[in-house]
């Protein structure tokens, strides 16, 4: 007598290779990914705090560490991100432009206002080092 399970794995094993179905090409190309570096400061009197640290967009997601938190839209010099998914970034968060960075306000989770500035991560240049030449020593002579 056969037990119905190894009737299955045998049954599966000879019906043939499975074959995996080709991802089709939405056809057009993914949007551009874009760093971005945030500054947040908190003052109250004489108590200061200070966050900074970095994300990611990519069309109208925003990532951090390689996990999706939120989504962005942009409008002219209007910014707005709506996070879900970070400890100090969370809600709705309204940016203006001004030059190359943003300015805005947000509330923390303790009902403080933090205003915050992003900026476009800036690409670090490699630049070549000026290579250093070997000195050539004298030989020492012998004693």
């Amino acid at each position: 007598m056969r037990s119905p399970i190894l009737v299955a794995v045998t049954s599966t094993l000879l019906s043939g290779p499975v074959v995996a179905q080709e991802r089709k090409d939405s056809g057009g190309e993914r949007p551009p990914v874009v760093e971005w570096v945030y500054e947040a400061k908190y003052q109250k009197g004489n108590r200061k705090q200070f966050h900074r640290s970095g994300f990611v967009t990519q069309g109208n997601k925003v990532f951090m560490w390689d996990q999706e938190i939120g989504t962005v839209a942009t409008q002219g010099d209007k910014m707005t991100l709506v996070i879900k998914r970070d400890k100090f970034l969370k809600g709705r968060i309204v940016l203006k432009r001004d030059g190359n960075a943003w300015y805005g306000e947000m509330v923390d989770a303790k009902d403080k206002k933090w205003s915050i500035f992003v900026t476009e991560k800036e690409e670090k240049s490699e630049e070549k080092k000026p290579e250093k030449k070997a000195e050539e020593k004298p030989d020492k002579k012998p004693k």
